[in-house]
C-alpha cells in the first residue's frame, strides 16, 4: 500500500520513540527500511527495551545509528537563548543545564514552566532564573513517562534515594531488597557511582528527585527521613558529614 501511494516517489518514514513500537509494527518498519526507495529516521531513548526488528536495523547496517550525548554548557546556553529570544545569565544557564542533565526536551519544558511564573525575568536584555522550579503539567507528564509504573518495592528504593542521595549502596541494601535496587538501576531510575572507597547511589536524573520529593505525602516523607537516620546510626557514622546528615534527617522527620 505504501509503495502504491508513493507512486515511484521516495518514502520517508519518521518514528519518534521507536522503542515503544510493538513487534508487528517494528517488523513493518524493518521491511520498509530495506526498500530501495525508502528512508527511515527514528529516535530511541537510552535504557529502554528495544524491539529486535528495530535493533537489527543498525546491527545489519540498514541504517546508521548516531549516539547523542548530553549538551555541553555552551550548547545549553545557546539553546536557551534561542528559546527565550535573548541571552541568559551564566548562573541561570548552569542551573537549568544541571537540572535538565543536558536533555534539550527537558530543558525546553523547564523554560516553558518557568516562563509562566515570575521566576524567569528579563533585565537589560538578559534573562535570569531565580531557581524556583515550577512543576508544570507538561513537565510532570514527561517525567512520569520516563519513570513509568513502579511496584511498591521499587518505589521504596527510589524514594529513599530521593531523600537520602548520595546514599551508600550498602546502606540502601539494608533498607530494601537488593533485587529491587537492581531493578531500579536496570530501569535507569538510579545510578551507582564509586566515590573514594564508598559506593554511592544517586537518582539517574535530577528532576526525578524534584518530582518524587514534592509528591511524597508529608507523613511518608517524615517516615523516610527517620528511617534514613536510623539506618545510618545503625551502620555507624564513618564520615565527618554523617553526623550532620543524621541530625538534619531527625529534625526534618
Amino acid at each position: 500500500v505504501l509503495q502504491q501511494q508513493a507512486a515511484g516517489r521516495r518514502i520517508v518514514l519518521a518514528i519518534d520513540d521507536a522503542h515503544l513500537l510493538d513487534q508487528p509494527s517494528a517488523a513493518l518498519v524493518h521491511l520498509v527500511a530495506r526498500a530501495d526507495n525508502a528512508t527511515v529516521v527514528g529516535t530511541l531513548r537510552d535504557g529502554e527495551e528495544i524491539p529486535l526488528a528495530i535493533r537489527a536495523l543498525w546491527t545489519d547496517d540498514v541504517v546508521d545509528k548516531a549516539e547523542l550525548s548530553p549538551m555541553a554548557p555552551a550548547e545549553t546556553a545557546g539553546l536557551l537563548a534561542e528559546i527565550l529570544g535573548g541571552p541568559v545569565d551564566a548562573g541561570s544557564a548552569d542551573r537549568l543545564g544541571r537540572l535538565s542533565a543536558g536533555n534539550p526536551l527537558l530543558l525546553r519544558e523547564l523554560v516553558h514552566a518557568a516562563a509562566g511564573s515570575e521566576e524567569l525575568t528579563r533585565t537589560y536584555g538578559i534573562w535570569k532564573w531565580t531557581g524556583r522550579l515550577e512543576l508544570a503539567p507538561n513537565l510532570t507528564d514527561l517525567i512520569d513517562t520516563r519513570i513509568g509504573q513502579l511496584t511498591p518495592a521499587v518505589r521504596a528504593v527510589v524514594e529513599l534515594v530521593a531523600f537520602g542521595e548520595p546514599l551508600g549502596l550498602q546502606l540502601l541494601n539494608q533498607a530494601v531488597g537488593q533485587q529491587d535496587v537492581e531493578i531500579a538501576e536496570e530501569r535507569g531510575l538510579i545510578t551507582v557511582i564509586q566515590h573514594d572507597r564508598r559506593t554511592n547511589v544517586r537518582l539517574a536524573h535530577p528532576l526525578y528527585g524534584e518530582i518524587l520529593r514534592r509528591r511524597c505525602p508529608v507523613s511518608r516523607t517524615r517516615r523516610l527521613q527517620a528511617d534514613l537516620a536510623e539506618l545510618l546510626e545503625r551502620v555507624g557514622k564513618r564520615r565527618r558529614d554523617d553526623l550532620l546528615r543524621v541530625a538534619v534527617w531527625r529534625l526534618d522527620s
